[in-house]
């Protein structure tokens, strides 16, 4: 479930689980594929300093391995929005 923009990491109005949504801040149109789900989580995690991906799984229903590479990536190696996404690009 996607709480943020994957984007600007904009709270959303409502949180999207499936589908399509827009951010009223960057004015984005995205979907809930992996890679924008992987983009907001790693908002939340940036902007709640979360470092158990467990907590990650249960809130934001997202699998292990994605919860721990994104902990991995943000919280632990510290990348920003940008390295992030280079990184889901060269992996995915």
């Amino acid at each position: 479930m996607m709480i943020l923009c994957p984007y600007c990491g904009h709270q959303l109005i409502r949180p999207l689980s499936d589908g399509m949504s827009s951010c009223v801040n960057c004015l984005r149109v995205f979907d809930s594929c992996r890679i924008n789900n992987l983009l907001s989580t790693a908002w939340i995690v940036r902007k709640r300093n979360i470092t158990d991906f467990k907590y990650l799984i249960d809130k934001f229903n997202i699998s292990e391995c994605d919860a721990k590479f994104v902990i991995e990536s943000v919280s632990e190696n510290c990348l920003n929005h940008t390295e992030f996404l280079n990184l889901i690009n060269k992996k995915l």
